[in-house]
C-alpha cells in the first residue's frame, strides 16, 4: 500500500515536473520572438475578435511616403497642393471647404501630409449614404437620417451630389435626430415648413393643429443647416 502511494506520488510529481517545463519552454520562446519581456507586453485577447482589434488599435501605419493616422477607419491627409482628402472605401474623396470638414466633426490636428494612389471618388458631399437605403445630412459633426423621398425633395437635395462611403466609416459618425419637411432649431422656438427648398415660418400653433402638423414629426437640425435654406412665405 505504501509502495503504491509512494510511486503513485513519484508519478504524478514527474508528470506535474514535466508540464511546467514544457509550459516554460513555451513562454520564453514567444517571448524571445516577440523582443519583449512579458511583463511589458500588451495584453491582447487572443480570440480572433480581440487579436483583430487590438490589431486595428494601432493607429499608425507607415506610407511610402508619410504617416497616415486612422480614426476607427478613414484617413485624413493634405497633399501637396493643400488640398484635404478622406480617404475611404478605397477611393479618396475631395474636402472642398471648412464647412463640410466642420461637418463631419474632423480635426485638423488629424490631417497629416501625404499622398495617395487611391482613385478620385469625387467631391466628399453633406450627402452621405452606405450600402443600405439610408441617406443623411451631415450636419455639425452628426448624421441626420432624411426620413422620406417627400423631404428629400422638399429640402431640394441632389442625388447627385451623394457621397457614397462604406459603412463602417458612416458608423463612426454620431447620429441625431433626423430631417424632415417640419424642422426648427433647438436654440429657437419657432417651428418652419420646409418646402420647394424653402423655411417657411409656421406663425401659431393655431396654424400648426389646423394644417394637421404633429410636434413628433418635428426635426431638429443646427442653426447653420437651417439658415442654408431661403426665408419664404410664413404659414398662416
Amino acid at each position: 500500500m505504501k509502495k503504491n502511494l509512494i510511486g503513485a506520488l513519484v508519478f504524478w510529481g514527474g508528470l506535474i515536473f514535466v508540464s511546467l517545463l514544457f509550459a516554460y519552454k513555451i513562454f520564453a520562446t514567444t517571448n524571445e520572438v516577440s523582443g519583449q519581456p512579458a511583463n511589458n507586453r500588451p495584453n491582447v485577447d487572443t480570440n480572433q475578435e480581440g487579436l483583430t482589434g487590438y490589431l486595428y488599435g494601432l493607429h499608425l501605419i507607415e506610407n511610402a511616403k508619410a504617416f497616415k493616422i486612422f480614426t476607427a477607419v478613414g484617413t485624413l491627409y493634405k497633399e501637396p497642393d493643400d488640398a484635404v482628402y478622406l480617404e475611404d472605401g478605397g477611393y479618396k474623396f475631395h474636402v472642398p471647404n471648412t464647412t463640410t470638414f466642420y461637418n463631419f466633426g474632423f480635426s485638423w490636428g488629424n490631417v497629416i501630409s501625404g499622398t495617395s494612389s487611391k482613385p478620385y471618388g469625387g467631391l466628399l458631399s453633406n450627402l452621405i449614404k452606405g450600402s443600405g437605403s439610408e441617406i443623411y445630412a451631415m450636419d455639425q459633426g452628426t448624421r441626420r437620417h432624411i426620413e422620406s423621398m417627400v423631404s428629400f425633395n422638399a429640402w431640394q437635395f441632389k442625388w447627385e451630389t451623394i457621397s457614397f462611403l462604406s459603412d463602417a466609416f458612416i458608423d463612426t459618425i454620431p447620429s441625431s435626430s433626423f430631417i424632415s419637411q417640419l424642422t426648427k432649431s433647438p436654440n429657437d422656438p419657432k417651428v418652419y415648413l420646409i418646402e420647394n427648398g424653402k423655411r417657411r415660418w409656421i406663425t401659431s400653433m393655431d396654424v400648426f393643429k389646423r394644417n394637421g402638423y404633429r410636434w413628433e414629426y418635428i426635426g431638429l437640425v443646427s442653426d447653420g443647416l437651417l439658415n442654408s435654406k431661403p426665408e419664404g412665405a410664413p404659414v398662416r
